[in-house]
């Protein structure tokens, strides 16, 4: 894929166009840097398709990014820095497709009965 540019800072030195991570289907394709891309497989192979099959009982069949590349401030709010979003750096899966067609939600999900997958998952890529 070629180079991304952008206005200003945006845009992406070594773009990765993905549609699946680690044999897990992306609900729509997402464009990130090739260090994102290699971090998501791997946070998706350790820890988002193991905590799924421990804590929900069920294969990890897809997930739903709401946000990959996209040239524009931190939280999207006018005179903050530049998002990691802008140059690659980041990518936010919102949802999860469980094998048995159950979908667990990142706004939803964290008090119904797959709170454990949520919580095994958020600490795997970012908590403590």
């Amino acid at each position: 894929m070629p180079e991304v540019t952008g206005q200003g800072q945006c845009g992406i030195d070594q773009p990765v166009r993905l549609s699946a991570v680690s044999g897990v289907r992306l609900t729509r394709p997402v464009t990130v840097g090739c260090g994102v891309a290699t971090a998501l497989a791997d946070w998706t192979e350790a820890v988002a398709k193991p905590a799924a099959q421990a804590h929900a009982g069920a294969a990890l069949a897809a997930m739903t990014p709401f946000a990959g590349y996209a040239c524009r401030p931190t939280n999207s709010q006018a005179g903050a820095r530049i998002s990691r979003h802008a140059m690659g750096q980041a990518v936010d899966i919102g949802a999860f497709t469980l094998a048995d067609g159950r979908e667990v939600t990142v706004l939803a999900g964290w008090r119904g009965r797959d709170a454990a997958f949520l919580r095994a998952a958020w600490r795997g890529a970012c908590g403590p």
